[in-house]
């Protein structure tokens, strides 16, 4: 008998090419998003990014039922509700930021679901982050600066605390999240002293060291909250 080279009958042909084409799995946005939060949270990124994650695609899945944009099936949400979800978010005049974030968040987002196989193509590709005009922002002259860091009463406890925030910010250059998860066991006074980052945005540690005047107004400050320093810091 005459082996056959192919397929040809027609009907043979599409169930074939049913069983070997994968279809895709259906899901809707917001079981696809719950999924993806959890994904980051497995990873280990931070629960200020998760954080960030969790409101962004939240905002951007209200704007999409908005637009009418399909999130029973995120298979169906293409480039052109994307391209919508951004004319939308323009005429509600949000921050050029704003939207951004919001851009940011949604391409992450999608690439999960392309490695999940949610989806075949991330609507995302090909879609622009929004141009912003960068202005320096006013900053305080160094006049300005000294009435500020001189108006703490420093004979007080709320007045040296008030100081150590002041001059850790104005000397070190630090992030306010980064200030606020400060311990006293990331302050270090030996040599000339210096401050550890441990809770950093981009997750590395880092150290900065301490000016004169901070290493004196944070050893000031630190042991009227009634920490033991070593005499050999002093």
């Amino acid at each position: 008998m005459k082996r056959r080279g192919s397929v040809t009958n027609v009907t043979a042909q599409r169930t074939l090419e049913a069983i070997t084409t994968k279809e895709l799995p259906v899901t809707n946005y917001q079981n696809a998003v719950k999924e993806f939060l959890r994904h980051c949270r497995i990873k280990g990124l931070s629960p200020e990014t998760v954080k960030f994650y969790d409101k962004e695609l939240k905002q951007t899945g209200r704007a999409f039922a908005e637009i009418n944009t399909p999130l029973s099936d995120i298979r169906k949400i293409k480039t052109a509700q994307i391209e919508s979800f951004i004319e939308q978010q323009q005429s509600l005049n949000r921050a050029i930021n704003t939207i951004n974030s919001r851009l940011r968040a949604g391409r992450t987002f999608f690439n999960f679901c392309l490695r999940k196989g949610y989806v075949d193509s991330n609507p995302y590709e090909g879609i622009q982050q929004l141009r912003k005009r960068h202005e320096v922002g006013a900053t305080f002259s160094k006049r300005q600066l000294k009435l500020l860091l001189n108006a703490p009463d420093v004979t007080t406890f709320i007045g040296l605390r008030d100081l150590a925030i002041m001059l850790t910010f104005a000397h070190t250059g630090i992030r306010l999240t980064e200030l606020t998860s400060l311990r006293i066991k990331d302050v270090s006074f030996d040599e000339k002293g210096a401050i550890n980052i441990q809770q950093a945005k981009n997750r590395y540690a880092r150290r900065i060291p301490l000016t004169k005047r901070l290493r004196e107004v944070l050893k000031a400050y630190i042991q009227e909250r009634g920490v033991w320093i070593p005499t050999f810091y002093l």
